[in-house]
């Protein structure tokens, strides 16, 4: 029993090493917008979709992407 038990810890810390360098493939990336915004709300600043994403909506179509604390991305650079 000892031996399983064993065996299975052993296991279950390789695979979570294993995992975490399986997910790590890349650097992290922080979007930089193209402008800015001017709303009722506040100034934000302006993000162009994707060319995958532009080819699927109309002209009409409005999207926002809200920074949910402000100087989050200031912060964390």
């Amino acid at each position: 029993m000892m031996t399983f038990l064993k065996f299975i810890i052993f296991f279950s810390i390789t695979f979570a090493v294993l995992s975490f360098f399986i997910t790590r493939d890349g650097d992290i990336f922080s979007p930089v917008g193209e402008g800015q915004v001017v709303l009722d709300s506040g100034t934000y600043e302006a993000f162009q979709l994707p060319e995958f994403a532009s080819s699927m909506v109309d002209s009409n179509y409005k999207s926002y992407f809200i920074e949910v604390e402000p100087g989050l991305i200031e912060s964390s650079n």
